[in-house]
Protein backbone atom coordinates (compact mmCIF):
# COMPACT_ATOMS: atom_id res chain seq x y z
CA UNK A 1 0.00 0.00 0.00
CA UNK A 2 2.44 2.15 0.72
CA UNK A 3 4.73 1.66 -2.61
CA UNK A 4 0.78 2.52 -4.28
CA UNK A 5 0.97 6.33 -2.48
CA UNK A 6 4.67 6.85 -3.33
CA UNK A 7 4.54 5.48 -7.09
CA UNK A 8 1.30 8.05 -6.84
CA UNK A 9 2.68 10.97 -5.26
CA UNK A 10 5.89 10.79 -6.94
CA UNK A 11 3.85 11.04 -10.36
CA UNK A 12 1.51 13.58 -9.33
CA UNK A 13 4.87 15.68 -8.90
CA UNK A 14 5.84 15.34 -12.00
CA UNK A 15 3.03 16.15 -13.44
CA UNK A 16 3.36 19.69 -11.75
CA UNK A 17 6.76 20.19 -12.62
CA UNK A 18 5.71 19.37 -16.36
CA UNK A 19 2.72 21.49 -16.38
CA UNK A 20 4.59 24.32 -14.69
CA UNK A 21 7.31 24.26 -16.84
CA UNK A 22 5.02 23.96 -20.17
CA UNK A 23 2.56 27.08 -18.21
CA UNK A 24 6.20 29.20 -18.01
CA UNK A 25 7.27 28.74 -21.83
CA UNK A 26 3.92 29.34 -22.50
CA UNK A 27 3.99 32.87 -20.57
CA UNK A 28 0.81 32.62 -18.69
CA UNK A 29 0.18 35.58 -16.61
CA UNK A 30 1.57 34.91 -12.83
CA UNK A 31 -1.43 35.95 -11.36
CA UNK A 32 -3.81 34.24 -8.85
CA UNK A 33 -6.13 33.26 -10.48
CA UNK A 34 -4.01 31.77 -13.49
CA UNK A 35 -2.72 29.71 -10.25
CA UNK A 36 -5.96 28.37 -9.38
CA UNK A 37 -6.63 27.53 -12.99
CA UNK A 38 -3.03 25.85 -12.89
CA UNK A 39 -3.77 23.71 -9.83
CA UNK A 40 -7.14 22.17 -10.65
CA UNK A 41 -6.46 21.75 -14.54
CA UNK A 42 -3.49 19.77 -13.05
CA UNK A 43 -5.46 17.39 -10.52
CA UNK A 44 -8.09 17.18 -12.70
CA UNK A 45 -5.60 15.47 -15.66
CA UNK A 46 -4.30 13.38 -12.54
CA UNK A 47 -7.92 12.42 -11.48
CA UNK A 48 -8.29 10.91 -15.26
CA UNK A 49 -4.98 9.35 -14.89
CA UNK A 50 -5.89 7.57 -12.13
CA UNK A 51 -9.75 6.57 -13.33
CA UNK A 52 -7.81 5.24 -16.94
CA UNK A 53 -4.95 2.94 -15.79
CA UNK A 54 -5.15 -0.63 -14.87
CA UNK A 55 -3.09 -1.35 -11.85
CA UNK A 56 -1.85 -4.48 -12.58
CA UNK A 57 -2.97 -5.70 -8.96
CA UNK A 58 -5.92 -7.71 -10.23
CA UNK A 59 -8.54 -4.23 -10.29
CA UNK A 60 -8.87 -1.02 -11.62
CA UNK A 61 -9.14 1.59 -9.28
Amino acid sequence: MIEIIIEFSRYFVALLFGTGVAVTFAGMPRTRKNYLVYGIFAVIVFMFQLLSMDMGYGYNI
